[in-house]
C-alpha cells in the first residue's frame, strides 16, 4: 500500500510544484510587496484590502489550485490501462482509494505548511495580522478536502468533462462562502467567537465528513470499473 501511495505521489510530483511555483511568485509578491505597516485602517474595506485579501487570495491559489491536480490520477489511471489492472493487485478496492486520498491529504499538508511560512514570513516582516495568517491555510486546507475528495466518486460515476465543471462551481461557491464569512467578520455583522468556532471547529469537521463519505462512494463506484 505504501508503494501506491508513493505512485499517486509520483504522478502528480511535476505538477504540482510547477503549480506551486507557478502560484508562489504572485503570492509573495502579494504578501510581501503590500508593505502593510501593522497599522489597522479605518473601515472594514480598508483593512480587508491592504491585510486579508493577499493573505486570502496567496493561500487560496496555492493551496486549491495546485493540489488539483490530484484528480488527472483518476484519468492517467484509465488511460494507461493501470484501472483495470489495479483490481487484479492483492489490495481491497477500499485501500485503493485509501492510497488517493491519503496522497491527497500529504499534498495538501506540504501546501498548508508552505503557505504557513510565506505567511509567517509576511506577519513578521510586515506585521500582518498573525491570526489571519495562521487562520488561513488551516481554512483552505480543510476547505479543499470539502471540494477535492467529492470529486473523486464523481469523476468515476460521471465523465471526466463534467467533473471539472462540477469541481470548478464547487470551488467558486465555497470561496463565495468564505468571503461572505470574512466580511461579515470585518463589518462586525457576526461576532469573532463564532468566525473562530466556524474556521477551526464546523470547517474542520465538515472536511473529515465530507472526506469519509467520499471516501465511501469511491470504493463503490471503483467496484464497478
Amino acid at each position: 500500500m505504501k508503494g501506491l501511495i508513493l505512485k499517486e505521489i509520483y504522478c502528480v510530483r511535476f505538477q504540482t510544484l510547477l503549480g506551486l511555483a507557478i502560484t508562489a511568485i504572485p503570492s509573495i509578491m502579494m504578501l510581501l510587496l503590500a508593505d502593510f505597516t501593522g497599522e489597522v485602517p479605518s473601515g472594514a474595506y480598508n483593512f480587508a484590502i491592504v491585510a486579508v485579501i493577499p493573505v486570502v487570495l496567496s493561500n487560496f491559489m496555492m493551496i486549491l489550485l495546485s493540489s488539483s491536480f490530484m484528480l488527472n490520477t483518476l484519468n492517467d489511471d484509465k488511460i494507461s490501462g493501470w484501472a483495470k489492472l489495479q483490481l487484479t493487485l492483492p489490495v481491497t478496492r477500499k485501500q485503493i482509494i485509501d492510497t488517493k486520498f491519503i496522497a491527497s491529504l500529504v499534498i495538501i499538508g506540504f501546501l498548508m505548511l508552505i503557505c504557513l511560512v510565506l505567511n509567517l514570513t509576511a506577519a513578521l516582516l510586515y506585521n500582518y495580522p498573525i491570526e489571519i495568517c495562521i487562520a488561513a491555510p488551516f481554512v483552505f486546507g480543510f476547505t479543499e478536502m470539502m471540494v477535492l475528495f467529492p470529486a473523486f466518486p464523481m469523476s468515476m460515476k460521471l465523465s471526466a468533462t463534467m467533473n471539472t465543471v462540477v469541481y470548478i462551481t464547487l470551488e467558486v461557491i465555497v470561496m463565495g462562502l468564505l468571503t461572505a464569512v470574512a466580511f461579515c467578520a470585518l463589518d462586525a455583522v457576526v461576532p469573532m467567537w463564532f468566525i473562530r468556532v466556524l474556521f477551526y471547529g464546523i470547517i474542520p469537521a465538515l472536511g473529515i465528513t465530507v472526506m469519509l463519505i467520499s471516501r465511501h462512494f469511491a470504493a463503490k463506484y471503483i467496484s464497478a470499473e
